[in-house]
């Protein structure tokens, strides 16, 4: 009989692919210092009880190795770990910019979206942060900024515990999931409609698993647009939140390293 070993409060959460099997995740090493995992689709791991939350800073953790490595090809100023504050050259400022840009591309390109409304989703919470970074004027810090808020995880694959009546665990691929620090937050884009049923059931996982789930109608998307974000809960729209999680710079690949910028 094989043994089974329960990981509690370990999440690994795959996302931005339609579909995926378990094998596409394995551990690639183990050495006395840490269990190496590696995959070929995006995923996301969590350990709870860290309390660290999932940034946009955090995307190059949490996509394929040679898409990052594609890119530090590409930009002679991508990853330069040395810099004098007062003589970073404008060529180079616009390019660790296009770090938000790439991260918002990828997302929308490259990552499964189930319909054109959760595209104008992730616009609308690019948009908004963007504007918030640079309200008051372009400067080498509002590149920080870009990059602090929440990394929203299109298509995640989340395992839920089914309602009382099923008694199992559920795999539900939701529009999008952000990991705060804390708690995980959904988000459904959904059609006007949506038949009852199926929506009783799915908020009844969601529940039972401890997770906030936010309901946005296509209708509202198309009459509101950025006013949305008013329908998010605290750790996606309010800029007191997003100013307690941490600061990386845009300069390291790392972004958990801000001694250039002191």
């Amino acid at each position: 009989m094989a043994r089974k070993l329960y990981l509690q409060d370990h999440l690994i959460v795959p996302f931005g692919r339609p579909k995926w099997e378990i094998e596409n995740i394995r551990i690639s090493k183990v050495t006395p210092n840490g269990t190496y995992l590696e995959g070929k689709i995006p995923f996301a791991y969590i350990d709870k009880n860290a309390g660290k939350a999932l940034q946009i800073a955090d995307f190059w953790d949490v996509v394929p190795d040679n898409f990052v490595g594609s890119f530090k090809r590409v930009s002679p100023h991508f990853d330069r770990s040395e810099y004098d504050f007062d003589d970073i050259s404008n060529n180079a400022v616009r390019e660790f910019g296009h770090r938000f840009q790439i991260i918002y591309t990828y997302l929308k390109t490259r990552c499964e979206l189930g319909s054109n409304y959760e595209s104008k989703f992730l616009d609308i919470y690019f948009d908004y942060w963007s504007d918030k970074a640079w309200e008051h004027g372009p400067s080498i810090f509002s590149l920080q900024e870009q990059l602090r808020p929440l990394l929203p995880l299109p298509q995640a694959h989340l395992y839920l515990e089914d309602d009382l009546l099923a008694c199992k665990t559920h795999m539900q691929k939701v529009d999008f999931a952000f990991w705060t620090g804390h708690r995980i937050v959904a988000i459904e884009i959904d059609s006007d409609n949506k038949q009852l049923p199926d929506v009783v059931r799915r908020d009844r996982r969601y529940r039972d698993s401890g997770i906030e789930l936010i309901h946005i109608l296509n209708s509202e998307i198309e009459e509101f647009m950025s006013s949305i974000m008013n329908l998010l809960p605290q750790e996606l729209n309010s800029q007191n939140f997003v100013q307690t999680l941490p600061s990386r710079s845009p300069f390291l690949i790392g972004f958990d390293d801000d001694s250039d910028l002191i």
